[in-house]
């Protein structure tokens, strides 16, 4: 494991007695940049604010005939800046029955359309009951 250096920033004393005078505007926008790179590293780096992703949440009911198929599909809008890598289920929470604890393993079938995650089914959901799902879109 990794671990980030106790040094954030240069200064004109680490470079000796005889650094230019131009030294000063040089260090003043490298230590800012390193300062914000070390903030980001350590433990604040984010999903939403630092990485190319989108987390979605959606509320739908599954068909009454989810069972045997029956299911529309889930259009999501996603302005990425490079193709759709995955589509990941984060979440499921059954609101119909909130005391209800699914035992049963959710996967997630999607493709991509032009600016667009289309999710084209969600296994282990149950006939005629209100969800709300969260996604994590990369």
């Amino acid at each position: 494991m990794s671990f980030l250096p106790t040094i954030k920033s240069i200064r004109k004393e680490d470079l000796g007695a005889d650094a230019p005078t131009w030294v000063d505007n040089l260090l003043t926008p490298i230590n800012s940049f390193i300062e914000s790179v070390y903030t980001i590293l350590n433990k604040n780096l984010s999903f939403t604010d630092n990485i190319n992703c989108r987390i979605f949440e959606y509320t739908f009911s599954t068909k009454t005939n989810y069972n045997s198929g029956g299911w529309d599909n889930i259009n999501i809008s996603v302005k990425l800046t490079n193709k759709i890598n995955g589509c990941i289920l984060l979440s499921v929470n059954n609101l119909t029955d909130t005391a209800t604890v699914s035992t049963t393993a959710k996967t997630i079938e999607w493709e991509e359309q032009p600016n667009t995650c289309r999710i084209k089914f969600i296994t282990g959901l149950a006939n005629s009951t209100k969800y709300k799902i969260r996604v994590l879109i990369i």
